[in-house]
């Protein structure tokens, strides 16, 4: 079995999406990722020594966890002369406060902190990690909460998800050991080439994107916001029912459909349509090819617009949204630009728009609840120079399907609609289980 040794590893460069990330972080404005699980009580929850001893275990195994990017000159990366972190630098115990709200409101809050307190961190601090595990308990209530929080630089959201579940699974023996030196990155691996029809004919230049004015406030002012609501195992089954009845077979094109849906009934005011440019992350993870088992960042995004106006067939606008994220050609171009973009056009009068997209939906998929753990979730903390002035992320597991928004309360976007937006994407779910489909009448 390897072992960690001080000696650093060769440094090598790191590929377009962390030195995007990189370079975010280096302004004071990384991206961050918080995911969590909930437990009844500690009986059910790992211990502190049991975490202690896997935070070792991982480092072993995984060594870019103890990387330190931006090393020497430029965007390398290579391990850290000192060794693993303690695990006294990664865990974090902390009291969490429950004094209203429901049990969701309160994991909501602890993952939206976490991952606060962990920009915090990684801006102020060049050694610092760039992770942390938190434990959260209550004086008087019985329920814990392990968050995992981490920069975007150390990993996409799906390498996330497998570094929570390596961190809670009872072993890691079978999990494979990896050296920095030797992983290859997206672009090495991935045709990342532009495809030869890399422009879609007929996009309506006008009317402009959702939202098309400036927001109300800057949105370094605007304070970062999540809520978190859920759908029932029964809902969901139901619901892919009725997808795969209209030719859908999976139910990403499904929730995202529903989501465009409710903002078009919140936002679109007076007007009958409603023009929303989106984004969805794909994960390129594959193992086979070399890559890193939960670092690292192979995603690209598939970039598409979708109009909704009254009277419009929702199964219709559905299995466009899946040819989109199907399509070759689609996914050719997604591959092409990931990375960061170039600077957004200007508008009339020369004013720059202040986003590229209307929303981000990023799905992770059917994961599983680590042993005895009763609810997890998951969402990405807004910054103030996001692309888009809200982001949904998902997650479903044996309990059903968390749904996480997340926006800077008062520039664009207000909690208030977004309520609402949770309110008719839950309406919208039981009309289209009853067999309506039209636009109209899913929302009234």
């Amino acid at each position: 079995m390897p072992t960690s040794s001080a000696q650093p590893s060769r440094p090598r460069e790191c590929c377009s999406s962390p030195s995007h990330f990189l370079s975010r972080s280096r302004k004071g404005l990384p991206t961050i990722v918080a995911l969590g699980t909930a437990y009844c009580s500690s009986t059910q929850a790992p211990t502190r020594a049991f975490l202690a001893g896997r935070i070792g275990e991982l480092q072993a195994h995984f060594p870019t966890l103890y990387a330190q990017f931006g090393y020497g000159r430029g965007d390398m990366v290579a391990t850290r002369e000192e060794g693993p972190w303690s695990a006294t630098m990664i865990i974090q115990d902390d009291q969490y406060l429950a004094d209203s709200g429901t049990e969701g409101d309160v994991f909501t809050k602890l993952l939206l902190d976490e991952g606060n307190r962990m920009s915090r961190n990684v801006s102020s601090r060049d050694d610092s990690p760039l992770w942390q595990v938190g434990v959260h308990t209550h004086p008087l209530r019985p329920r814990v909460y392990i968050t995992l929080t981490l920069d975007h630089v150390l990993a996409d959201g799906h390498g996330a998800l497998n570094l929570l579940q390596a961190l809670l699974a009872p072993s890691i023996a079978d999990l494979p050991y990896e050296r920095v030196e030797d992983i290859p990155s997206f672009e090495d691996t991935v045709d990342v080439a532009p495809p030869a029809a890399a422009d879609r004919q007929g996009e309506p230049p006008s009317p402009y994107i959702w939202p098309s004015v400036p927001p109300k406030i800057m949105l370094s002012q605007a304070t970062p916001s999540a809520s978190i609501f859920s759908l029932s195992v029964k809902d969901l089954s139901l619901l892919k029912a009725a997808a795969k009845a209209h030719g859908v077979p999976t139910l990403h094109p499904v929730l995202k459909t529903i989501y465009s849906f409710a903002l078009w009934s919140v936002y679109r005011l007076d007007s009958p349509s409603l023009r929303l440019a989106s984004s969805t992350p794909r994960s390129e993870r594959n193992l086979t090819l070399g890559h890193a088992y939960c670092t690292g960042n192979y995603v690209c995004a598939h970039k598409f617009d979708i109009s909704i106006y009254e009277g419009q067939n929702f199964w219709y606008v559905a299995r466009r949204v899946l040819e989109q994220i199907t399509d070759p050609v689609d996914l050719a171009r997604a591959r092409a630009v990931s990375g960061p973009e170039p600077p957004p056009q200007p508008k009339p009068l020369g004013i720059p728009a202040p986003f590229t997209q209307s929303f981000s939906f990023s799905n992770l998929g059917l994961s599983s609840l680590p042993s005895g753990a009763d609810d997890m979730s998951w969402l990405a903390v807004p910054t103030e120079n996001g692309k888009g002035p809200m982001s949904v992320m998902v997650i479903g597991f044996e309990r059903g399907l968390r749904v996480c928004t997340t926006w800077r309360d008062g520039g664009a976007v207000e909690m208030k609609e977004v309520k609402e937006v949770e309110r008719i994407f839950n309406r919208v779910v039981r009309r289209l289980i009853e067999g309506k489909d039209l636009a109209d009448e899913l929302i009234e």
